[in-house]
């Protein structure tokens, strides 16, 4: 592995943090100067899925979903790993994610009119601690470039 963007590293470190937002400004950059090609859609995969899990965070269920639904359709026309990254693990890891905090319920409450996720009319759990939202799987020698 090449040594790899700087952006990319602060990206994937603030991923492994759960801060959903602050990576997906730290990989945008990023993102907007690669030419096409895989590399330019895994880095907006992890984009979207860290939107996507921004918005659940925030309670908007629906962007969830709609972010999610774009970030698979791009996911499924890539390797499942791309330079270190475990774009395939990370995509099972969410789907499992989102059926576990009934993501389909929450978006139907949404759209039954109730304004947050958890609302009482939908009758729903509250979101698990922040320690048990899915992150990315990286290769050991990407993981240490984290560490270091």
């Amino acid at each position: 592995m090449n040594d790899p963007d700087p952006r990319l590293l602060e990206g994937l470190r603030l991923l492994r943090a759960r801060e959903w937002f602050e990576a997906h400004e730290a990989l945008e950059d990023l993102w907007r100067e690669e030419p096409a090609g895989e590399w330019r859609d895994l880095l907006q995969t992890l984009i979207q899925h860290a939107v996507s899990l921004e918005h659940l965070k925030r309670g908007n269920a629906l962007g969830t979903f709609k972010v999610w639904s774009r970030a698979k359709a791009k996911a499924a026309k890539l390797p499942e790993a791309l330079n270190g990254i475990d774009l395939a693990g990370w995509g099972a890891a969410l789907e499992a994610f989102y059926g576990e905090v009934d993501l389909a319920k929450r978006v139907q409450g949404q759209l039954e009119g109730g304004v947050a996720a958890g609302d009482e009319h939908i009758q729903l759990e509250p979101l698990p601690a922040d320690e048990r939202w899915p992150i990315p799987s990286l290769a050991p020698e990407l993981d240490a470039l984290l560490d270091a």
